[in-house]
């Protein structure tokens, strides 16, 4: 089915920003992912770039590019929060549940520290001496280090911790998904029958960058510094991938706080090849952000 593109506005907001910076194709070179998963700037930080107009047919073709340039079949959904105004590459494929994977990390990470069976983001995991197929995974962690590397065995027993009956009242709270526990309470976002789209994912997060979640600020802080990713952008960004590898699926969401507004993303794309797909989650991404002055 060819790519297709949605632009939509909320009308209960009333800010505008006039037309959406669409860039050239050049900027489809993004950064890899080396994991298996994977404030508002000063004044003086650089302007966005140029806008270009804000034809839909020329945001299908810029984002279709993207996609087809990296042979990637998914679909990425941007928000811009200053209107609600939001581009969808595959609107339907946008709607549709899959299985969060490491995604997930993000909120089981808040809700370990909210219950506090993980004392603060630097509590050490010692690693149980088990080799696993991800070099980075075999050490000792701590809640950050393990986000960071995306280590599924430090994310287990955090699960673990927190319980079945616990996990699923706080999946109710965070309106998270399907809200499922079931397939086990280390393997229910991996394997299991927890399910989330894409726009479930960016509300999730609109939620959490808006603080509309119960939970408490130093939580949030903690979480969100876990997620921050290094780079020399005008924008700061901040990111979680994650790698279904039954469901063959791959994830990266997160948003961008940019001087001009702040943007909420999320992008699911199949897992074809593990050699380059991975990567490409970030890749194809990034080119999106990037097309729509989302990221610079």
């Amino acid at each position: 089915m060819p790519a297709t593109l949605s632009v939509r506005s909320d009308p209960r907001r009333a800010v505008t920003l006039g037309s959406i910076p669409l860039l050239s194709l050049v900027l489809l070179v993004g950064c890899g992912d080396a994991t298996p998963d994977g404030p508002r700037g000063p004044a003086s930080e650089p302007a966005p770039p140029a806008r270009a107009g804000d034809a839909s047919s020329d945001a299908v073709t810029v984002l279709a590019g993207i996609f087809e340039a990296h042979d990637g079949q998914g679909t990425l959904l941007v928000r811009r929060l200053s209107d609600g105004r939001e581009w969808v590459h595959d609107p339907d494929r946008a709607e549709r549940p899959y299985v969060p994977a490491s995604t997930f990390k993000i909120a089981n990470a808040a809700i370990a520290l909210e219950t506090e069976v993980v004392s603060s983001p630097d509590e050490v995991f010692p690693w149980d001496g088990v080799e696993r197929q991800f070099a980075g995974w075999n050490q000792d962690h701590t809640l950050s280090t393990a986000m960071t590397a995306s280590a599924v065995p430090v994310y287990q027993e955090v699960a673990r911790r927190i319980g079945n009956e616990r996990m699923s009242a706080w999946l109710e709270r965070f309106d998270y998904g399907n809200g499922s526990t079931g397939g086990g309470i280390d393997q229910f976002w991996l394997t299991g029958q927890l399910a989330t789209s894409a726009r479930d994912q960016v509300d999730f997060l609109e939620r959490w960058y808006r603080g509309r979640l119960p939970l408490s600020p130093s939580t949030v802080e903690g979480v969100t510094g876990m997620l921050r990713q290094d780079g020399d952008t005008a924008c700061q960004l901040f990111g979680k991938t994650g790698w279904a590898f039954e469901a063959e699926l791959g994830w990266w969401v997160g948003w961008t706080v940019c001087p001009n507004d702040t943007f909420i993303f999320a992008l699911n794309l199949d897992i074809r090849d593990p050699s380059v797909d991975p990567a490409n989650r970030v890749r194809i991404g990034r080119g999106g952000l990037e097309a729509l002055g989302a990221l610079y």
